[in-house]
């Protein structure tokens, strides 16, 4: 998430773009790189042996022609149009110019894998928006699926397996821009759900852009520095969940004020009465100085606290549970109603997603 200007590119997803792959143009090698057909090598994807160059813009990918064509029609049909091999060194150069060279990298990562090239992690969203991109130009099945699959993984509508991957985002400070970066990923996703029809992970998507509250309106900045919006009708959607969430807060707050750790169990004589009321109390200012309790807080399992004894931890613990975990499951089981989305939920459920 960049703090860029609206002069930047701008993006709303009320249809999708650069779908329609152009023919790619075509030249011999240029052993010196000079002139029109200028371009830099790919450090990572330079074969020695490959029998084509693949320039992206201006960054050039060494590859194997029939590797490549081999993955879809489309790109074999662009592929086809290469004249046969010539130049200093037998080598033709293909140009496409309306492609991120980025997103080319990720895509190459996903079909010619090196080591473990497969595995994903919590910051691999670029990669995903580079596979939907491409895969959806270029028609790549199976790495649509792979995308499809990555983006449901990241917004699970399973509340256990949603609360297992979504930890890390609690663990970062509430007004990071590392936070608000991760958050507002969730504008993309949600474009993704509608264009590729993936309604299962809308509902976490919109929750994550309701944690953002009044960031929500400073979009979502691509790596190519491109700033993409939620529409009008997705934002109020947004809006209008949030405030929702945040009324669902109001017996959260003198639930936490109200419990107490027990003295008489206590292995600290009572300490943990005192280092409790610390934590809940700094926990409440922050709020404040936000002007509500986060509707992140909602299912945010408040910390057991490490300075707690083994006695008041288990106990804080068993608490929490019994006070908040059915709560939060039915508000889990809400959210498509919250955001106005049930429609597309149950519809996609129907038809077996």
């Amino acid at each position: 998430m960049g703090t860029g200007t609206r002069a930047k590119r701008v993006r709303f997803y009320e249809s999708d773009e650069d779908i329609k792959p152009e023919l790619p143009s075509q030249s011999r090698d240029h052993s010196d790189h000079s002139g029109p057909e200028a371009y830099e090598r790919d450090e990572e994807f330079w074969f020695a042996d490959g029998n084509f160059i693949l320039v992206v813009r201006t960054t050039g990918f060494r590859l194997y022609m029939g590797l490549l064509s081999a993955q879809s029609s489309i790109l074999r049909h662009l592929l086809s149009h290469v004249a046969p091999d010539g130049g200093s060194e037998g080598t033709q150069v293909v140009h496409i110019a309306t492609d991120s060279p980025r997103d080319w990298r990720y895509l190459l990562r996903r079909l010619f894998p090196k080591g473990n090239g497969t595995s994903r992690s919590s910051n691999d969203f670029p990669m995903i928006c580079a596979l939907f991109r491409l895969s959806h130009k270029y028609q790549l099945t199976d790495v649509m699926e792979y995308a499809k699959s990555a983006l449901k993984d990241t917004y699970s509508n399973d509340y256990d397996t949603w609360r297992i991957h979504d930890s890390h985002v609690h663990r970062m400070d509430s007004h990071s821009a590392q936070r608000t970066a991760v958050l507002s990923q969730a504008i993309v996703a949600i474009r993704f759900a509608r264009l590729f029809n993936i309604p299962s992970v809308l509902p976490a998507a919109f929750y994550h852009c309701a944690c953002l509250g009044g960031a929500i309106a400073r979009g979502y900045t691509h790596e190519d520095g491109a700033t993409e919006y939620l529409p009008p009708d997705d934002l109020e959607r947004c809006i209008n969940g949030m405030q929702t969430l945040v009324a669902a807060t109001a017996d959260y707050v003198p639930r936490l004020l109200k419990y107490m750790p027990a003295h008489k169990t206590c292995k600290k004589g009572g300490a943990c009465r005192r280092l409790w009321k610390l934590e809940v109390t700094e926990k409440l200012t922050k709020a404040g100085r936000q002007g509500s309790t986060s509707s992140c807080d909602l299912f945010e399992r408040f910390p057991a606290l490490n300075g707690l004894c083994s006695n008041c931890k288990k106990k804080a613990e068993d608490w929490e549970a019994s006070s908040f975990e059915g709560k939060q499951k039915k508000l889990w089981k809400d959210l498509p109603v919250t955001f106005g989305v049930a429609h597309l939920v149950k519809r996609r459920r129907v038809e077996g997603n």
